[in-house]
């Protein structure tokens, strides 16, 4: 007779550590520098539309890292030999049954796909283009013959699909094909930044694990050292974007960079000398996305007091 694994029954505890709650900040900054960008720059916003995206933004933030954890299991990238971070591998140490992982995955995505199916009739059917591009890179992040998370490529989708494109359908649905712009976009810079420098962070960790599954991240081509300068330097690139667009586009908050970069030199040299290891996995996943919301707080306080001053 075979073998057949006991596996235990979802949890509360093992429900929430699917959805990772310390990684929402990736899917709840996107739809605030939305509500910013509507606020100040078109004088439109609407408190339901902004609610709902946001729910929708956290369900979709929750499926991608579900479906990750669990392709990442089946595939034998995570084990309990080579995953030490108890609370991030809760198919491993809950003893979960991955099919039931899986079924949660397709539960939070199509959750955000019903939610998103009616801001479709409310705001038209191009609405459509994005929700399909996020479904799909929902999926092929983790799943398919060649997974985008297998490859270099992985850092750049993952930003520029939460970070540019979700910014964009909020801003679609607050204001219609008037906020579809390039200069749009390019406002959105320093979240798609943040956002690929998240990933970034998690594969710099997990370069050996990566390696022996036979992945090609770029922190894996890059190499340990240069990927743990590529880091420190992102953010700093970040902070010189967010003046830049601030000095030009919303000059009224731009005073508020000062304290953000006085926070940010206070802990230049602990920053520097961040360590991207297995064991230190955690602490530098906490201290990227510590960095991420303050920095783009910064950023999305320094658009909405322009919007209330400019006048």
């Amino acid at each position: 007779m075979p073998y057949e694994p006991l596996y235990k029954p979802l949890t509360a505890k093992s429900l929430k550590e699917l959805a990772a709650p310390q990684t929402w900040p990736a899917g709840i900054l996107p739809i605030l520098l939305a509500a910013a960008l509507s606020y100040t720059v078109y004088q439109t916003f609407s408190l339901f539309s902004f609610a709902l995206l946001l729910v929708l933004s956290i369900l979709l933030q929750s499926a991608v890292n579900t479906l990750n954890d669990y392709f990442d299991f089946v595939k034998g990238t995570d084990r309990e030999d080579n995953f030490f971070d108890k609370k991030d591998a809760s198919i491993i140490y809950n003893h979960m049954n991955p099919k039931t992982a899986f079924k949660v995955g397709m539960v939070f995505l199509g959750l955000a796909l019903i939610g998103g199916l009616y801001l479709v009739f409310q705001a038209g059917w191009p609405l459509l283009v994005f929700g399909f591009l996020g479904a799909a890179t929902v999926y092929f992040y983790s799943g398919g013959p060649y997974p985008i998370s297998y490859l270099p490529l992985g850092e750049a989708v993952s930003g520029v699909m939460m970070g540019g494109l979700l910014p964009m359908a909020a801003l679609y649905v607050f204001n219609g094909a008037q906020a579809l712009s390039w200069a749009t976009l390019y406002d959105c810079l320093p979240l798609i930044l943040s956002i690929g420098l998240i990933l970034f962070t998690n594969n710099t960790c997990d370069i050996a694990r990566d390696t022996e599954a036979g992945r090609h991240t770029l922190p894996i081509l890059l190499g340990h050292k240069v990927s743990a300068k590529i880091w420190f330097f992102g953010f700093l690139l970040e902070v010189a974007l967010i003046a830049h667009i601030s000095f030009y586009s919303f000059r009224p908050g731009f005073w508020l960079i000062f304290p953000l970069l006085i926070c940010y030199g206070f802990y230049l040299k602990r920053l520097w000398r961040m360590e991207f290891t297995p064991g230190n996995r955690r602490q530098a996943m906490q201290t990227t996305l510590l960095l991420t919301t303050v920095v783009n707080g910064c950023y999305i306080l320094i658009i909405l007091w322009a919007g209330v001053f400019s006048g």
